[in-house]
């Protein structure tokens, strides 16, 4: 198993964004869904995305690398809203 960012599914979704990501600008979903992520605040949040850094990463067959997470959301916009 790896412990970082590997979406086992991306090459099926092209460069779409990823729905749940994107909505962590929103409050609301930000208190739902941080327990999958192990934070428990929106700077935990940001700094785990922002220090996530990886140059490639995807299947050895794929023509598509994966897409870094701050692609879905920037982490200065995680929780920005009510």
């Amino acid at each position: 198993m790896y412990d970082s960012w590997f979406p086992t599914t991306y090459i099926y979704n092209g460069y779409r964004k990823v729905d749940m990501l994107k909505r962590l600008a929103s409050e609301r979903h930000f208190i739902k869904v941080k327990s999958l992520f192990n934070v428990n605040t929106k700077e935990e949040m940001r700094a785990l995305f922002e220090n996530y850094k990886v140059s490639f990463r995807g299947y050895s067959s794929s023509f598509e690398s994966i897409p870094n997470i701050c692609y879905h959301i920037k982490p200065e916009d995680i929780r920005t809203y009510a």
